[in-house]
């Protein structure tokens, strides 16, 4: 395929000249006037001839379409002096490859052809680039002034979006916002070279994301750009949680088994983890337990409603008691700690189980005992063989004469000395045999 040249020297009779030689070598010469070089900055040209005054006039002109090219675009400058004068004035920025007067017909198509084998040899690397990036694993996107110029298939197919969707929007835009600010820190830095990877969530067509981005800064058709690689982490972050979650599973069953209080984990209204104080308290193993609904457990009775509709306060804890029913049917006393924690953005429970069933059934023993001492109130023993009366009020096993107990106890009463009749005829039988006989008279 024959390659266009352009043709901008100021000598018309060597301008022809060199066209007609070009021809000759089927390539396609295009004469450019020094006047008309600002409006062919658009056409494609494979090589630019020029000499020293177009060279002079045309100075930011000739850098514009050097920089807007993606490839390898060659000057050759035709100078009439020494080649060591023009290594001054940074224009090897702007030459590639110069040849002085009078030319040679064999070196001048030997430069142009090492020139343009050296633009084509561009061209397949670029074209090689651009495959990689088409069919790249990762996401690849080209910012320019914040704004996506171009995508790859992947990131379209991460994203969700369809190209037009994409291009000249702002990628922070698709990023959540807590990661923006570092996304601007990060990525889209104005220093040189490559940026800090950062983690953060894309928000897609659909959902969201997890995403590693990297950038580092290009040029992009002449301007500054950031190119973005943009790769999928959402298995591996999925990965790590479920890694971090075992772990942290783990951690709790520790906790839990060392545990001398009962302790179960609730989450989704579902036992989650159970300790062996825990059976060991209810008579249940944890395999009977474990993935089921607190209404499917008979543990709780009453309480499993109660459980389920508990509203926490704002420190996410509350205390109460109640009452459980064992494996054997047995009614426990139950102090409950009900905690609210989150585990990796999921809410769960933890509830502690403190058994205080003995402490209950002692008061309710002591006040059985007080009632039955209140109902023998006022009652006092006496020896049913001395008639001694036991003295209540000594802390000593003492038992003592019915008149020194009236007498200390009960205040109120005075004793008075007499003889009842029987005790007469037995101790004063003469006198009760003649006041006998007075009273037959």
């Amino acid at each position: 395929m024959s390659k266009n040249i352009a043709i901008s020297i100021s000598n018309k009779r060597d301008q022809n000249l060199l066209k007609d030689i070009l021809k000759k070598w089927n390539y396609k010469p295009n004469i450019i006037e020094f006047s008309d070089f600002a409006t062919n900055l658009e056409k494609k040209y494979d090589l630019y001839i020029i000499d020293k005054k177009a060279l002079a006039r045309n100075r930011k002109e000739i850098k514009i379409i050097k920089t807007g090219s993606d490839t390898f675009l060659p000057f050759l400058l035709l100078t009439a002096g020494s080649e060591t004068n023009y290594h001054k004035n940074n224009i090897w920025k702007l030459i590639d490859e110069f040849i002085s007067t009078p030319i040679k017909k064999e070196i001048l198509n030997a430069r142009i052809r090492i020139l343009l084998r050296a633009r084509k040899f561009s061209e397949e690397m670029r074209e090689r680039y651009f495959t990689l990036v088409e069919q790249s694993p990762v996401g690849i996107a080209i910012i320019k002034d914040r704004r996506i110029v171009y995508t790859n298939p992947r990131l379209l197919e991460i994203s969700g979006y369809q190209e037009n969707k994409l291009i000249d929007k702002q990628l922070a835009d698709l990023i959540d916002t807590e990661y923006r600010e570092k996304y601007y820190k990060t990525v889209l830095s104005n220093e040189e070279g490559s940026r800090e990877n950062i983690e953060c969530k894309l928000s897609t067509n659909s959902d969201s994301q997890w995403v590693e981005l990297s950038a580092q800064r290009i040029k992009y058709k002449g301007d500054k750009a950031s190119l973005v690689i943009i790769s999928d982490i959402t298995k591996q972050k999925i990965k790590k949680q479920n890694e971090y979650l075992k772990h942290k599973e783990q951690e709790y069953e520790k906790i839990f088994n060392a545990s001398e209080d009962a302790m179960i984990m609730i989450k989704d209204s579902k036992l989650y983890l159970v300790n062996q104080a825990f059976t060991n308290l209810t008579g249940y193993n944890k395999k009977s337990l474990l993935g089921k609904s607190i209404d499917q457990i008979p543990i709780f009775g009453e309480l499993e409603q109660n459980l389920m509709d508990i509203q926490l306060d704002d420190e996410n804890e509350i205390e109460f008691e109640s009452k459980i029913k064992t494996y054997g049917a047995s009614i426990r006393y139950i102090k409950f700690h009900l905690i609210k924690i989150n585990i990796d953005w999921e809410t769960a429970y933890i509830l502690i189980l403190r058994d205080f069933t003995e402490q209950v059934e002692l008061i309710q023993k002591l006040e059985r005992i007080k009632e039955t001492e209140e109902d023998t109130e006022g009652m006092v023993k006496i020896c049913s063989n001395c008639k001694r009366v036991k003295d209540e009020q000594n802390d000593e096993e003492k038992w003592i004469e019915p008149e020194k107990y009236v007498t200390e106890y009960l205040a109120d009463i005075k004793f008075s000395h007499g003889v009842c009749p029987e005790c007469t005829k037995e101790l004063y039988p003469d006198y009760n045999k003649k006041r006998a006989e007075n009273k037959e008279e």
